[in-house]
Formats: C-alpha cells, structure tokens, sequence
C-alpha cells in the first residue's frame, strides 16, 4: 500500500531583518521591514494587533498557513499523516490519510464503499429488468437455482402458490406423490401462520377445558368458536367455594372466532361447528364442521348444498390461531383421539371414517372407507383395549353408528333406500368389521364400559337405549355383540356417558330427529338409567333430571354428556348455550328435590303403526300409519331438580376479549392438563381410569 504525505506545508518567514552591510552611521545601509512589522530604532518590531490573513494563522511574530489534515490522518509536525492502524476495506485504498476507492463501477452504478450499487433513480423500461448495472430483457434473464422469474424479478420459489395436492419443487408445482390420504382426497388446502399471544396464563400444574361452538340451534353467533375455560377455578369455587363468581357462573378465559369462509347464497348455518378435538399432547386443536341434515349421506349432500364444507381447521391450542385447513372432500361431524395417538373423524365423503397422525404432519394412516358402511357413519367412538380378547396384547374397536333418518338414505339416483341403522364393530387393527348389531331408527351414540364387555347406543327415533353384552365368538373368533336391554327413555335420545363407578347410564334427551332438529328444542331433561349388573334394577329408569321445569318456555336441548378428571357430569346444552357440571352424588333418596317437569314430544320420533297399540304414551295410529299424526303433544312427568355445582357460559358479544360475535351453541369439551414440568396431555377416560 502506497503512503502518500499530507498537505504540503510552505514554510516561509514572516519577520525579514536587513542585515547592515557596512558600519553604523550615516553610512549604514537602508533598513526595510517586512509585512507585520514596522522600524522602531534599527530594529524591525511586530505591528501591534497582528491580524493575518485567510488560510493563516499568528505563529511568534509570523502569520503561517493552516494546517488541514484529511479523514483517517492526524497531524504530526507540519504533516498531515496517515492515523495510525488505518485499515482500507476490500477495492479502496489509502490515498493522502483517506480510503478511497479503485472498483471500476459500470453504467448505472457508483461505488458504495467496497460495492458498486445500483445509480439512485435508475429506471428500467417495460419488458426489461435491472440485472447489476445494466437494464436487460426480460426474455433473457435466468434465474438462479430456488429462485424463479416473476414480474421481471427473479423471487425465492417459496413464494410460489401450488393447488390443492401440488408441492413446490424447483420453481414447479408438481402432484404429489400418492399416499393414503390422496387416495381418498384428503389433503392440506392451505396453511397459516398460528404464531401468537399465549392466551395460558399458567402452564406449570394447571388444567384448561376447551369448548367448541358453533352457529345453529338457536345461536345468536354468527362465527363459529373456540373457548377456553380455567378448570381449576371451577374446582376451587365448587369444593372449597374460593373465587366463585354470581351463581357459580364461570366464562371463558379466553376466545377466538374462527372465520369460515361461506359462499355467496349458501345460508350460515351450513357451516356450523358441532365438535373439536385436542390432540393428546394438547398442542392442537381440531375443529369439525357440518352442514345441518346431518343424517343424509353424502351424495344427499351434493344435492342439498353443493359447496358444503368439506374440510376442518387445525388450530393453535396456545394462541387459538389457525394453522391448516384439512379437506376430506365432505363434512365432518366429530372428532376423538383413538389409540392414545392419533386423530379420528367421520367424513361425510368418500373418506368416510379416518385417523390421521398428529406428530407427522397430519399423515392419513387408516381408513375404513364410506362405501364398506350399509348406510352412512353418523359418529365414531373407541372401545378401551379389550382384554377379554386378548390379555397380553388387547384390541381396540371403532363402534360407528350407521343409519339415516327413519332408516333411509338417498342414492345417486336419487331414490330413497331402506337401509336398517346398526353400528359396525370395527377390529382397529384390521380396519375390518367383526359384527353389526341392529340399533333401530337414527342411531347416535355409543359407549363402552371400561373393561370393554359392554356397550350402549341410543336411536332418536325410537326414543330408545340399547345395551349389548361383548365377547369372543369362539367359531369366527371375532368380536360378538348379543342385544341384552332396551330401554324407553325421553324424546330423541343423544349423548350418553357412565358414572365412575359404572353404576348410572346418563342419557341426553335432546328432542333429536331431522323435522324435530330443525322446529324445535324443546329438550330439557335427563334420564339415568341403572347401569350396575347385580342390582335389582338393572337396565330400569332410575329417575329424570330436569334442567328446566318446562321445556316449552326455558329448552336446553342437552346434546353431549361426559365424565370430567372430577368425577362429576359434565352436560353440554345447545339451546341455552351452556354447559352444566352435575353432582352425580345427588340422587332421589340423596338429596334430591323432586318436583314436575314438563316436556314435549313430538309425533314423527314413533315409529309407524298398525293400529293404536303399537304407539307409546296413548298416542292412536293415525290414517297414515304415524303415531299421533303431526301432533306434538306434551307430557308431565316427576322429576329431580337438576343438582348443578357449576355453569360454564359461552360469552354475549363483546363480553369477553376478542368475542364479537354473539353466543353459540356448545358441543364438545375436552380437558388438557400442564404438569410440573410444563408438559402437557389431554385426559382421556379410559386411559385415566385403565
């Protein structure tokens, strides 16, 4: 590196004496003084009040230039010199104590420090673009490697939108390679980013409850929902009666709107969410839509509504934002977690019911397709391992309610086929059905006892409960489901769960049915069943809940019913957007209030008559053959106050945070709980109770 010196500095003296030449006197030579001075005697003296020009300064009695050093140079005696260490970057060099630069820009660019960018205000023109310092055409622009041309500008191929069962790859939207799941048209449609506020104010030995809502029976919402709710607030106010707010009245903690996007001329309410599921590290939630007619099959769909909603929303369960939207080519209905692993829903589309692997990107692993039902699978539930089968390594079995609205479905045709409600048994490990018990008329529910040897369903349109004994057919040796109990119980009969100890069968009598579902919700009660095998009452009614005296005026329409971590009930009702939790210690000879209650029927849940005889509750046969015709009709009958310790309530608009939207009709409830380390897991019943 060269070294060049500083400002050159001309030394000059500003004080000039005249030597005498010869001896003083007369003879002595002329004195001259120079600028600055003046002759005092024979001696030059500086002019008092000195004042030197520009560019200088008084040095003594002499005016002497300015010394000015540049960037990166000091000054070191009359030199301006480079400052010591001076380190140029890459393409300049030290030039009188500065760095300046050597890169010969081209056309368009000037050199920034060590880089040549870009000239300020350069323009390319149409069908050219800017490649370094030049304007080239468009047509001749190659874009490099993961990079793609767009617009005249070459974009990372990230940024390019593939369709539906299409990947990025190379710039290109390819097909994607066929798995499972594109076999039968499941897919991910589109992704978010589910990055957010955590709306979990404690995540270390804390439980949460998650509920969804949806838009329809009643709902003043227009937008579906997710809550959040602190469960161990509600314990503390209901066994040590801290923190209770007015009538143990709890909202959520926090809620978010989920935005379902409905086409133009399709009504709300084909939208409406009727479940959710967490995934069993309790990271995500997944969130199930319906369109209403719920007991047609899927080619009625097609027909009915032609853009249905045909995929479910997975959700962010710290932030409640959207991460994908899965499409399986139809509605879906509910959601479980089967094995303790994966995801389950019933599909209302070719897919029918499924199971997908939330670790692995959603991964479709079974599926037990549409087309092998007798019908279409209404809803799905997971039997506890059956140890019964096989002590060492037990089974597990799907039991899928199959049927229609009075036993029929629509064909492509678009005939109406008889088709017998049942519900299909279905080994998991196989994916095969092992048995088909009848159920009657729109079977809805289903549930297991815990060892596996017993199972309940209920039909809407019979008002009926049925119980069946499981065991091993030694022949086949697949499962056997012999009918043991059928049991009347309240109008339209749908969610039921067990108590802890097994002993009551609690039914929700949601006045469930098609014409039913859609005029009315009159639902208000609950019937608890004798579910202990040694006692004298086995299968018998043992009495009526009412969560309202009188349906007519004040309907819940109870739509599930579930075993909390608590033991207790916890009840979910449509129609006065609520869920309850029930003290199931409380019982006629316990406690109980008994009083009457008053509810309504309505005459298509009969089946069809002969004559009067064959109709319950002293309805006649009408000319058509329906029981009581199209009249509804109104029963009073005993029953106990309903003994509720607590009520969760979906939020009013406005009267939670990030709640617009007016209150929605609840359905499912799930409870995930945070241990000392911060891990998380949803609490399963029969995994808690194995």
């Amino acid at each position: 590196m060269r070294r060049k010196s500083g400002t050159g500095l001309a030394v000059w003296a500003g004080l000039a004496l005249a030597l005498p030449l010869a001896g003083c006197g007369d003879d002595a030579a002329e004195v001259t003084c120079g600028g600055g001075t003046r002759l005092e005697g024979d001696t030059c003296m500086p002019v008092e009040g000195l004042t030197c020009g520009d560019g200088t300064h008084l040095d003594g009695e002499t005016c002497a230039p300015d010394v000015t050093c540049g960037s990166g140079t000091s000054q070191d005696g009359d030199e301006c010199l480079p400052t010591e260490g001076l380190t140029c970057g890459d393409g300049t060099d030290e030039e009188d104590g500065a760095c300046v630069g050597t890169l010969a820009c081209g056309s368009g660019t000037s050199q920034d420090g060590d880089e040549c960018l870009p000239t300020e205000g350069l323009t390319c023109g149409d069908g050219t673009v800017q490649e370094g310092d030049e304007c080239l055409p468009e047509s001749i622009v190659e874009c490099g490697e993961g990079t793609h041309l767009e617009g005249g500008s070459c974009l990372p191929d990230s940024l390019l939108a593939c369709g539906a069962q299409t990947h990025e790859e190379a710039g290109q939207c390819l097909p994607d390679p066929e798995t499972l799941g594109s076999q039968w048209g499941i897919y991910t449609a589109e992704t978010f980013d589910s990055s957010g506020d955590d709306v979990l104010p404690d995540t270390t030995d804390h439980t949460y409850i998650y509920i969804n809502t949806g838009i329809s029976f009643g709902a003043t919402a227009t937008k579906n929902g997710v809550h959040v709710f602190d469960y161990d607030a509600v314990q503390d106010c209901i066994d040590d009666g801290d923190g209770c707010p007015a009538d143990n009245e709890f909202l959520p903690i926090a809620s978010a709107e989920v935005d379902t996007p409905i086409p133009e001329g399709t009504a709300s309410t084909n939208w409406s969410s009727h479940a959710l599921a967490v995934s069993p590290d309790g990271q995500w939630i997944y969130q199930a839509f319906l369109v209403p007619y719920s007991r047609y099959s899927f080619v009625d769909y097609s027909a009915r509504f032609p853009q249905p909603a045909t995929w479910f929303y997975k959700i962010n369960a710290r932030t409640l934002l959207p991460e994908k939207r899965i499409d399986c080519g139809g509605p879906t209905h509910h959601m479980n977690i089967v094995n303790d692993r994966y995801m389950m829903t019933e599909c209302y589309s070719e897919a029918g019911v499924f199971f997908w692997d939330p670790e692995n990107d959603d991964e479709v692993v079974k599926v037990f397709p549409y087309g092998k039902f007798e019908g279409y699978p209404y809803l799905a539930f997971e039997s506890p391992p059956m140890e019964f089968i096989n002590a060492d390594d037990p089974p597990r079995y799907l039991a899928v309610t199959v049927s229609s609205h009075n036993n029929t479905v629509t064909n492509a045709a678009g005939e109406t086929e008889e088709v017998p409600g049942y519900v299909a048994l279905i080994n998991e490990d196989t994916m095969k059905q092992e048995a088909a018990p009848a159920i009657g008329p729109f079977g809805i529910w289903a549930r297991f006892s815990r060892d596996g040897s017993r199972l309940w369903t209920t039909s809407a349109d019979d008002d009926t409960v049925r119980r069946y004994d499981l065991s091993l057919n030694a022949q086949t040796n697949q499962l056997k489901a012999t009918l043991a109990a059928e049991i009347e119980v309240g109008p339209g009969p749908y969610g039921l769960e067990l108590n802890a100890d097994e002993t009551m069968l609690y039914v929700d009598d949601k006045a469930e049915g098609v014409r039913a579902g859609q005029t009315s919700v009159h639902g208000s009660t609950v019937t608890v069943i004798d579910a202990d095998a040694g006692s004298d009452t086995y299968d018998g009614i043992l009495f009526t809940i009412g969560l309202s005296m009188d349906a007519a005026t004040e309907p819940h329409r109870p739509d599930h019913m579930y075993l909390g971590p608590d033991d207790r009930m916890w009840q979910c009702s449509n129609a006065n957007q609520s869920c309850q939790v029930i003290d199931p210690d409380v019982t006629p000879s316990n406690g109980g209030v008994m009083t009457e209650c008053t509810r309504i029927r309505t005459a298509h849940e009969f089946p069809a008559c002969a004559s009067d005889a064959d109709c319950p509750l002293g309805l006649a046969c009408d000319a058509n053959g329906k029981c009581g015709g199209t009249n509804a009709i109104q029963e009073t009958i005993e029953c106990m106050e309903a003994p509720i310790l607590a009520t969760l309530r979906l939020p009013d608009a406005d009267e939670v945070p990030g709640w617009t939207v007016g209150r929605g009709d609840p359905h499912s409830v799930v409870w995930v709980h945070y241990d000392a380390n911060g891990d998380a897991r949803v609490i399963q019943d029969f995994v808690r109770h194995e």
